[in-house]
């Protein structure tokens, strides 16, 4: 979130998302490829190829989460929170159930271009449905109520941003809590 969310602040939510999407395909895809490679070391290219799956993956949380600031009010995003969480749960299911499912009906390293081929399809939705703000539809903007109502001046560079970030006690909690959460 330290890397992430400033980076997805200046790119925006949407193109973070279809890179997000992207590179997380691309990772299963170099992971497949090891897989059906049979390299006989395949523990480091693995680990390798799936620590970029987890950044990427972790980059399109951020991004979702970018992009539903400027679409819900402040008073509605702990619905969509929760919503998100029944998501993130799905994925796990979706990993462990139709990933067994996958690896006990077909070669090994199907998991893996199964999950690409599905990523990439939902990255080229995602380029047609997800927009950063109802104005990029045509729709008005409006105010969220959060911490950027008002906030018209220009955008801060990434490193402004972080070190504005690192002086809040309440963000510097949060990415501790949520380092101990994942890690």
């Amino acid at each position: 979130f330290i890397i992430n969310g400033p980076l997805t602040d200046r790119i925006g939510g949407r193109k973070t998302i279809l890179i997000s999407a992207i590179g997380s395909a691309l990772a299963n895809f170099a992971m497949g490829l090891v897989v059906y490679s049979g390299t006989p070391d395949i523990v480091p290219w693995l680990v390798a190829c799936y620590a970029v799956n987890m950044y990427f993956q972790s980059f399109g949380a951020v991004s979702i989460v970018k992009v539903n600031a400027a679409w819900f009010h402040l008073r509605e995003r702990g619905t969509f929170g929760g919503i998100f969480g029944i998501l993130i749960s799905l994925g796990i299911y979706f990993a462990f159930d139709w990933g067994n499912l996958i690896v006990k009906n077909a070669p090994v390293e199907m998991v893996f271009f199964v999950t690409m081929t599905l990523l990439l399809i939902l990255a080229a939705i995602d380029f047609f449905m997800v927009f950063d703000t109802p104005g990029d539809t045509g729709h008005r903007d409006f105010d969220t109520g959060d911490a950027s109502s008002g906030d018209h001046g220009p955008a801060l560079s990434a490193l402004a941003v972080g070190k504005r970030m690192m002086r809040n006690p309440v963000i510097v909690t949060i990415a501790l809590i949520e380092f101990c959460s994942g890690f």
